[in-house]
């Protein structure tokens, strides 16, 4: 009786799985039809191959990672902090290498925005999600991030076409919800 417990929650988990890998790929290409459609009908967006293979596959991975953390877990507020926080991983790395935060995707300034998510990658997996842990790491990549736009702000005092004001309200829109993000988590909580 017990193996055949054991096989009905194997084969469930497989077609949640499956399931859940359909869905976020039907998710992948419906948002990558918006680019694919736009170059039809204007010169204005110019996608490579490679440009659609680096954004399914961030997408794809973001939306798989939300559905298989989020399938063990009941509690809303917990729900959203993962989604806002998978969601901002994916808009710093999809704005680093469309446009960069600082200057063009070319400026090497830009790297510094792997140390916020090195952060986020290596705290979560240290406290396994735990949402409590998970509150202090996105605390500790506020701070990360605050620390890249000071070096940021006053690297670029004098530099030609970067606006400094542009980089501190880019910056500080993503430190706030960094902060939002801790505040669900601890919020889940209690």
């Amino acid at each position: 009786m017990e193996i055949l417990s054991d096989f009905s929650k194997r084969q469930k988990s497989i077609n949640f799985l499956y399931r859940s890998t359909a869905l976020v790929l039907a998710v992948t290409i419906f948002v990558l039809l918006i680019p694919f459609i736009a170059m039809q009908i204007s010169d204005e967006v110019m996608w490579s191959s490679a440009d659609f293979i680096v954004a399914g596959t961030l997408i794809f991975s973001i939306g798989l990672t939300f559905k298989l953390i989020s399938q063990k877990i009941n509690n809303s507020f917990y729900k959203a902090a993962l989604g806002l926080t998978l969601f901002l991983i994916l808009a710093i790395i999809w704005i680093n290498l469309a446009v960069g935060f600082i200057g063009s995707e070319h400026n090497p300034a830009n790297l510094l925005y792997l140390v916020v998510l090195a952060v986020i990658l290596i705290g979560s997996t240290i406290i396994k999600f735990k949402p409590i842990g998970m509150s202090n790491v996105l605390l500790i990549t506020a701070l990360m991030h605050s620390l890249v736009t000071i070096i940021a702000f006053f690297s670029l005092i004098g530099e030609q076409n970067i606006s400094q004001i542009e980089i501190l309200i880019t910056n500080g829109f993503f430190i706030i919800l960094w902060l939002s993000a801790a505040w669900l988590f601890r919020k889940s909580v209690t």
